[in-house]
């Protein structure tokens, strides 16, 4: 096992590598690293059942444990938990805190994955063996979710699927904000889905029962996965710090980067009728990365003339005038600029009377 997982951790590293984005500097964020498990725990001599998983930025109150054991291997820290033993991590009781906005930090290298298997859940399990208010990661379809319901999946505001994890080592991040509207998932510190309509909020969240590699639902599969590193934060991680967290790697630190080298403001369509709307998005690029990262939300924007076009915060632009106008996106000192014509909407017949006899 340790022949096989070895490899697994230099591939993820140099993998995150060819992700990663050049940074703007930016000023120090809200974002806070509450519990770090990097699983370079010594093996206790029996099995490791019940044996302690460090919190090393929470402390002792915050240490997980193994109830049914796992292989932990010094690569310098590596914990491997096999499905056929039912083996997991079990974090204390409130790890969430009352956090408004969390981001779940993993590198992780996944067996074949079950149909039905969580890679964390945080929340509950009712007397029927059913999750309830949770967010979770399910690996088999590569999607998150958040629910304030009972039982969970009635409620649950998710992302769509980015594929199956089986046979992959990845650096997963997901990032709830529902206070702000948007749950995220990026893999390898790209973004690969995002839900921009939720509402339920992380008071929702219970985080009574805290589990990594198992599942609220007790009847839902163990998966085989080898953990290099499990992070919380406090606050919800922008584009570009997943991005540097992905060139940092599993065994460093970092929300800092260098430099993006241009911005593109991209919009769907040049050309509006009057009282439409559009969504603008921008990508940042860097000589070290290896395909344009979407920074849409760090982003401000302004309208050339607002008696034709009006351009709000997210970068949603409404026609309200006739004629052309430029939008300009602005990172940093970095802008990008699109010029978007409006035109009269087309006349529709939506009455007639012709007056003729019988």
């Amino acid at each position: 096992m340790k022949t096989i997982n070895n490899p697994g951790r230099t591939v993820l590293f140099w993998s995150c590598a060819l992700f990663v984005v050049l940074m703007m500097p930016w000023t120090a964020s809200a974002q806070t690293l509450v519990h770090r498990y990097s699983f370079s725990d010594t093996d206790n001599g029996s099995g490791n059942i019940g044996a302690t998983i460090a919190d090393s930025v929470g402390g002792t109150d915050w240490d997980g444990i193994l109830p049914a054991g796992g292989d932990l291997i010094d690569l310098p820290g590596q914990l491997l938990l096999t499905a056929s033993s039912s083996q997991y991590v079990q974090l204390p009781v409130g790890v969430l805190s009352n956090y408004t906005a969390v981001t779940i930090d993993c590198w992780a290298t996944f067996g074949t994955l079950p149909g039905a298997c969580f890679l964390y859940g945080f929340g509950g399990t009712n007397s029927a063996g059913a999750g309830i208010d949770y967010i979770f990661c399910q690996p088999k379809d590569g999607r998150i979710a958040i629910t304030g319901a009972n039982p969970g999946y009635t409620g649950e505001q998710g992302t769509g699927g980015a594929g199956d994890f089986s046979g992959q080592t990845l650096h997963v991040t997901s990032v709830y904000n529902p206070a702000a509207g948007y749950i995220e998932l990026y893999t390898n510190g790209v973004l690969v889905s995002r839900n921009n309509a939720v509402t339920t909020q992380m008071s929702a969240v219970t985080n009574q029962i805290n589990y990594i590699a198992r599942s609220l639902y007790a009847s839902d599969s163990y998966m085989d996965v080898a953990l290099n590193e499990f992070r919380i934060w406090n606050g919800a991680l922008d584009p570009l710090q997943v991005a540097s967290c992905d060139l940092a790697g599993p065994d460093t630190v970092s929300l800092t980067g260098v430099t993006v080298d241009s911005i593109q403001l991209q919009v769907p369509f040049f050309q509006l009728v009057q009282g439409g709307s559009e969504s603008a998005t921008v990508s940042a690029t860097s000589p070290q990365f290896a395909s344009p990262i979407g920074i849409t939300s760090l982003c401000s924007y302004t309208s050339g003339d607002t008696n034709i076009l009006t351009v709000n915060s997210n970068g949603v632009i409404s026609a309200v005038g006739q004629g052309s106008a430029t939008i300009v996106a602005q990172y940093a000192s970095l802008t990008s600029t699109q010029t978007i014509t409006v035109v009269q909407p087309v006349s529709v017949l939506a009455h007639r009377y012709s007056f003729t006899a019988d």
